[in-house]
């Protein structure tokens, strides 16, 4: 299941920003897990779009369809697309254009 599709900058600068946003953005996936004793699993992978450049993708593995139905109904089923920041601070998070 589709959690994160979004272009992102391929400057190593940017990197920080890339990891605050899975950091700040799964942490409630992971208490919510956690809660619900529901194993689940978080897949990153980096791909190169010829339209987009640069794109990080995260999908979301469960073991059992009950589970990923849940999951649904709890977090919604929109794909985040886009990194904006939180507090206008320094962290982020993923977010919907």
């Amino acid at each position: 299941m589709r959690i994160v599709e979004c272009a992102i900058n391929d400057s190593a600068d940017y990197e920080y920003v890339h990891e605050s946003a899975v950091t700040n953005t799964f942490k409630k996936y992971f208490e919510w897990s956690e809660k619900h004793n529901i194993p689940v699993e978080f897949h990153k992978k980096f791909v190169d779009d010829l339209i987009h450049g640069l794109m990080i993708v995260i999908d979301a593995k469960f073991k059992h369809e009950e589970d990923q139905a849940q999951f649904k109904l709890t977090f919604e089923n929109k794909v985040y697309n886009t990194i904006k920041t939180v507090n206008n601070d320094m962290e982020f998070e993923f977010g919907y254009k």
